[in-house]
């Protein structure tokens, strides 16, 4: 069945599973190699990959540090009690609420403007919540000389940022090739591993001010992230040497493997 297929679609892609000089199912090994090695192939192969994971990793990392730094801020600066710095962590809950009616507003946005902009529909409210996402707001703010409500205020902005930017890039890049979304997994992973090991070093340091000043610094050079994917993410998709093999792969006919059992 499987080379009768093969002889008339000119494609020799086709196979049936456990039949004599044929190929059986993929190695154990093989199928444990292909999810360990593609997200990094994706990161050095895929411009549009390599951005996000950047912005992705920063944005994941400062957000699990401002989330731990909140219980000192409080505490230390403004005298909270282990209750009433509780407390705080609601705004956590308001921000990712907020977020989630963003996205509701972001998809009636990408349902009137996909057919001109493609998957860069998906980018609107990422390029602004890259301008709101610098944390100066509870950077500067963190003062005993200022009242606790502008901290809040300054940490609710960015929890609302952090939501809507991730939740928009991880869906910009399943709307063209949901793979590239492992990626995004691993650079999140790592940065939520990886700033807390040295963020309570800097605060002891630099102090919750300065150190979150660096942070708001580094996050001013992510800006421009979403826009250029936003004006130049076509021409950035040829680019990738992944991507331009999947292009060439869909031009074929589909391959379907037959069980033999079917074919008995």
């Amino acid at each position: 069945m499987a080379k009768k297929l093969c002889i008339e679609t000119g494609d020799d892609r086709y196979r049936v599973w456990g039949e004599p000089g044929e190929e059986t199912r993929p190695k154990l090994s093989a199928m444990i190699k292909m999810p360990c090695t593609w997200p990094i192939m994706f990161v050095l192969t895929d411009p549009i990959v390599t951005s996000i994971c950047i912005w992705v990793f920063f944005m994941s990392g400062v957000l699990y540090v401002q989330i731990g730094s909140v219980s000192g801020v409080f505490k230390h600066i403004y005298h909270f009690n282990v209750g009433q710095s509780g407390l705080v962590f609601i705004i956590v809950v308001v921000g990712s609420i907020l977020g989630l009616l963003a996205n509701f507003y972001q998809d009636v946005l990408y349902r009137k403007c996909v057919s001109q902009r493609g998957p860069e529909a998906r980018l609107y409210i990422a390029c602004l919540v890259a301008l709101l996402l610098p944390i100066f707001i509870y950077a500067w703010t963190a003062d005993s000389r200022m009242f606790w409500t502008w901290p809040v205020v300054g940490l609710s902005i960015f929890m609302f940022c952090s939501f809507v930017s991730y939740q928009v890039v991880f869906i910009y890049l399943a709307d063209w090739e949901v793979s590239r979304t492992i990626s995004t997994g691993l650079a999140r992973n790592m940065g939520s591993f990886g700033f807390p090991l040295f963020s309570h070093i800097m605060f002891k340091k630099l102090t919750y001010k300065w150190a979150n000043t660096i942070f708001g610094g580094v996050a001013v050079l992510l800006i421009p992230v979403p826009f250029i994917l936003f004006l130049y993410g076509p021409s950035l998709r040829k680019r990738s040497t992944m991507y331009s093999q999947l292009m060439q792969d869909e031009e074929k006919p589909e391959q379907f493997e037959f069980p033999k059992s079917q074919l008995d």
